[in-house]
């Protein structure tokens, strides 16, 4: 016989291992995860947040378009300040968060110095 216990040790297990696969790439284990059961994230860090914060472009357009699923203003901040410019603009372009003027201000910073290394770099293949 299970108790309340059990279920949530179940859930617990359930959400990691939703927030493990989105946070390292596991695009497939994800999709497999998903369609065994029906199931709804209710953890602070959900899939789609791990996704969107690790640059993970591909799985958060899944999540959000087969499952519906959005992210935090905290995760956009993290991809932000890495600089994954086209989970930001993808992001912006489903109008799936307001921007935060720190999230803007580190893209632009990270895609400033993006595009300031690939000048230098096609500079450095002209004069080899």
């Amino acid at each position: 016989m299970s108790t309340a216990g059990d279920f949530e040790k179940a859930r617990y297990c359930i959400e990691d291992a939703l927030s493990l696969t989105a946070e390292h790439g596991h695009f497939e284990v994800l999709k497999w995860i998903y369609g065994t059961q029906t199931y709804k994230f209710h953890g602070h860090w959900s899939p789609m947040g791990k996704a969107v914060a690790n640059g993970h472009l591909a799985i958060a357009q899944w999540l959000h378009e087969v499952k519906g699923e959005r992210c935090s203003a905290e995760a956009v901040s993290i991809s932000a300040k890495i600089g994954y410019l086209e989970v930001l603009q993808w992001l912006h372009s489903k109008n799936l968060f307001t921007s935060t003027r720190a999230s803007m201000r580190w893209a632009a910073i990270k895609g400033r110095r993006n595009g300031e290394m690939a000048a230098r770099n096609s500079s450095r293949n002209v004069l080899d």
